[in-house]
């Protein structure tokens, strides 16, 4: 059983990312260690002049070629409006996007490029994504001098993937079921009796939010902790969407692997929602764009992802409800914000294979646990 956690963002990243394809720097930030973020390492000028000499480059181009369509936006709600910010600053330019998890997305680029009818221009998913469409060789590298500007940890070499944003997975309550003294403060309260039949968790199989939390708790507390937590008949989905809806409610009390932004537009409505993060920490998840070969909207696609990755976009994925990934920007809202937050270990973890099994025997051993 490991128990070895981290207290910082910069050292969570090196070990989040060490074990990825490709490989990233190792250089650490000090983003949630209580100091305050680096300030950038290139004047405000240069910062412009990056942004500036991007739409030099590719607006003319971009305002002619049909709509920039963006796979794996994440809630909807919560990202269109970053779209439309992204085109009143180019006008001309006409943007949309799909929300779906990374599995839908490789799935179906994978299929577009395969029989030459690409629709989507650029792909947004986390790095297991994004390192299947590597190797499958249906991307682009795509070099921004941006890139210095964001947490290097993110930065993959050779620019198949830039950063966009952080993904937090961790515990939402119905807070009508769940009240302030009940609230669990560590990742093993969840596993007390009074919570059976109470627990709702994203399909554990393979990769995804409720894999991603099932690794860091196995890391810290064994395995046993899955054996327990299955025992509490939880209700599972492949779906955020039905997860969200049953905790609002009341159908269950607790969802253990929500999405920090799918927290925020929740809260927004005004569902009974609250955000929790245990003292061992969250579940770490960074979202990167890949161009993809073949893009309809090539010059589009790397216009925004030059715009994304400004402070002005990054300020504008901030404001709703994303936790930023370039130094300086900080999160808009107390569910994204990492301030201080501990992050689980995950699959890429120091000898994580050695106490959790691969992805194919981890998969089914939680499926025989789960699904007897």
């Amino acid at each position: 059983m490991r128990t070895a956690h981290w207290a910082s963002l910069g050292a969570a990243f090196v070990m989040l990312f060490a074990a990825c394809a490709p490989p990233l720097t190792t250089q650490s930030s000090t983003a949630t260690s209580g100091a305050s973020a680096p300030a950038p390492t290139v004047p405000a000028a240069a910062q412009g002049d990056a942004l500036a000499g991007a739409q030099s480059k590719y607006y003319a181009a971009a305002k002619t070629e049909p709509t920039l369509v963006l796979y794996g936006i994440g809630p909807t709600q919560l990202f269109t409006p970053v779209l439309d910010v992204f085109t009143r600053h180019f006008p001309g330019v006409k943007a949309e996007g799909v929300e779906q998890r990374g599995r839908e997305t490789r799935e179906k680029v994978l299929t577009e490029v395969k029989s030459r009818n690409v629709v989507a221009s650029l792909a947004l998913s986390g790095f297991t994504t994004q390192n299947e469409l590597r190797a499958a060789d249906v991307v682009e590298p795509y070099v921004s001098t941006q890139t210095q500007e964001m947490y290097p940890e993110l930065v993959a070499p050779g620019g198949w993937a830039s950063p966009l944003y952080l993904t937090i997975n961790s515990i939402a309550i119905n807070t009508n079921l769940v009240p302030p003294a009940d609230e669990p403060k560590s990742w093993k309260d969840v596993l007390d009796p009074k919570w059976k039949g109470k627990l709702a968790l994203d399909d554990r199989r393979g990769s995804g939010p409720g894999g991603n939390v099932l690794i860091g708790a196995e890391l810290l507390f064994g395995q046993d902790f899955t054996r327990e937590l299955a025992a509490q008949n939880l209700t599972l989905n492949t779906d955020s969407g039905p997860l969200w809806l049953g905790l609002v409610r009341g159908e269950y009390a607790m969802y253990l692997s929500a999405v920090d932004s799918q927290a925020v537009d929740n809260r927004r409505q005004g569902a009974p929602v609250k955000y929790l993060k245990p003292q061992e920490g969250i579940a770490p998840s960074p979202i990167s764009m890949a161009l993809i070969k073949g893009a309809p909207a090539p010059n589009a696609a790397k216009l925004f992802m030059e715009w994304a990755m400004s402070e002005e976009g990054q300020n504008t994925l901030a404001k709703q409800g994303f936790a930023p990934v370039r130094k300086g920007i900080k999160a808009a809202e107390p569910e994204s914000d990492l301030e201080g937050v501990k992050l689980m270990p995950n699959q890429n973890s120091p000898d994580a294979d050695k106490y959790l099994g691969d992805i194919n025997a981890r998969t089914k051993r939680w499926s025989d646990l789960f699904f007897p």
